[in-house]
């Protein structure tokens, strides 16, 4: 039986200081002078800068020798605001370890808006355990950065409509405004496109807000027929994009149809998204047939 080894932190002897006055960027130190570092606000969404669950696990691994923290624990800017580690920092802190720590001078960490350092950090940490899409928004939310704002003003503007707006993740949102197919899954997005005041301009414009509208009469209309109302979303919406069909008029042949040749085709089958888009390029197809062979016949 292969016996486990202890993994222990790095007793590494580096220069122990209480201050940042006098030091040298790029050097290794050491410190329990707790308070010369600054969490930035909202990291990862959150008020403080720390996810008190994650400082938890931290904590627990270090007691049970089974976490690994590397030579450097934290790594801060100029100004002793932390740009990677902000968990390993409180979890140290509440042990009463020492902190290794190393300064960055790189001026994206290093600028006066707190908000764009955290665009900066959010993409520097993508090397590691990425933010997620909640983490960014949220954290733009938190500096009132216009389209964050615009995204929250219109998920409640959802709500009041009867539908559910957390379908209308962030990234979805911005995936309209940017007409992008693939973002309509979800996928993530920068913290940095939450603080573009063009996409602002675009969820607040009554075009978008028509847009939405649509999506909406689509979701209601959708309800309780056993699909997944954003498989549609993104078959529909590029066809809008394009100009080749519009929402309007392929909502109508959709309400028609009722979903009728769709589920008899996919009987015994897990209805996904290529289910319906070649669903929704059929009944263009035979409706365009269609009117071919009423203009034939006039």
């Amino acid at each position: 039986m292969t016996k486990t080894k202890n993994i222990n932190l790095s007793t590494t002897e580096f220069p122990t200081v209480t201050s940042l006055h006098n030091l040298e960027v790029g050097k290794i130190y050491k410190t329990t002078t707790y308070d010369i570092f600054t969490p930035l606000m909202f990291n990862r969404g959150v008020a403080g800068g720390i996810i008190p669950t994650k400082v938890n696990k931290i904590i627990s691994m270090i007691i049970n020798s089974l976490f690994y923290m590397f030579v450097v624990h934290v790594e801060i800017n100029l100004k002793g605001q932390i740009i990677d580690g902000h968990h390993r920092y409180m979890a140290l802190l509440r042990q009463g370890l020492p902190i290794n720590f190393i300064i960055n001078s790189q001026p994206q960490f290093n600028c006066d808006d707190p908000s764009e350092i955290l665009n900066n950090v959010s993409e520097y940490n993508e090397i590691n355990s990425s933010w997620s899409d909640k983490d960014a928004y949220m954290s733009a939310l938190g500096f009132n950065e216009p389209a964050a704002m615009a995204i929250f003003n219109l998920k409640k503007y959802i709500d009041n409509n009867g539908v559910d707006s957390n379908a209308f993740t962030p990234a979805r949102v911005i995936a309209l405004v940017t007409k992008f197919k693939k973002g309509l899954a979800g996928n993530k997005q920068k913290r940095a496109v939450y603080c573009n005041d063009k996409h602002a301009d675009v969820i607040n414009s009554d075009m978008f807000l028509t847009e939405i509208d649509q999506i909406i009469e689509l979701i209601k209309f959708l309800d309780g027929k056993g699909v997944t109302p954003w498989f549609f979303v993104r078959a529909i919406m590029p066809l809008e994009w394009s100009g080749e069909f519009s929402f309007k008029n392929t909502f109508e042949l959709l309400k028609k149809d009722n979903l009728i040749t769709l589920k008899t085709n996919h009987k015994q089958k897990t209805i996904t998204t290529k289910n319906v888009e070649n669903y929704i390029k059929d009944l263009i197809f035979d409706y365009h047939l269609e009117e071919k062979v009423n203009r034939k016949n006039k």
